[in-house]
């Protein structure tokens, strides 16, 4: 795939820990009112967001240490809104999407620590099929720069999420990645995390599984 497209892919990064909630519902779905562990599915009791807002994002205690890291608190994206759709684009955070339709929070540094970010989006389109996506786009090329996405099983996830070991090549080096992917109460929940050069710890991996399910937990306890 193709495409002249700038999408957003920002890798960002950070802590250990365990899930933010034990409500197995939203964990790995539920049929007649039973868990399901193999639900691609996810499922809640509460309906669907109707508008995205950075009070429904995750706070500092939900990412990482980062020594000096810079921490933006969660806030409203104000990249200009998209009309394209690009069948592989929700893999980078790409998606066509309205005014006040995203919001994030990140914890990055330069040089070799990690950077870690957590987005929430609503799109205009379709929410994303995360598992056809993952198996469709291994190689997406945006101008000059290609990336390569592999599915990476990562225990401790919803069953319904998908994780993607991520790899950009611009020329200057590799830089390698993670991304945690899923849908929720009507929202895209997109986890990316980073370190350059070296990649990802065991450590680092294991925060951004707890991030994200912080976030998921954050929803479902949302009204």
């Amino acid at each position: 795939m193709r495409t002249g497209m700038a999408l957003g892919m920002v890798m960002c990064v950070a802590g250990t820990g365990g899930c933010g909630s034990s409500k197995d519902e939203y964990r790995s779905g539920s049929r007649d009112g039973h868990p399901v562990a193999d639900s691609t599915v996810a499922v809640s009791s509460k309906p669907n967001f109707t508008k995205v807002s950075e009070a429904l994002v995750v706070g500092r205690d939900s990412f990482p240490e980062v020594p000096d890291g810079d921490w933006k608190a969660p806030y409203m994206y104000e990249y200009p809104e998209s009309d394209k759709s690009i069948e592989c684009g929700p893999m980078l955070n790409g998606y066509v999407r309205g005014k006040d339709s995203m919001a994030l929070a990140s914890l990055k540094r330069n040089g070799n620590d990690p950077s870690f970010r957590i987005d929430l989006t609503m799109p205009s389109e379709p929410l994303p099929n995360w598992r056809d996506l993952s198996e469709k786009c291994r190689s997406i090329d945006v101008g000059d720069r290609r990336w390569m996405v592999t599915p990476r099983p990562l225990d401790g996830l919803p069953a319904w999420a998908v994780a993607s070991d991520v790899s950009l090549d611009d020329g200057h080096g590799e830089r390698p990645g993670l991304s945690i992917a899923g849908n929720y109460r009507g929202l895209v929940v997109y986890l990316q995390a980073q370190r350059r050069s070296t990649g990802l710890t065991d450590a680092d991996v294991a925060a951004s599984v707890k991030l994200f399910n912080d976030q998921i937990a954050k929803m479902e306890a949302a009204p």
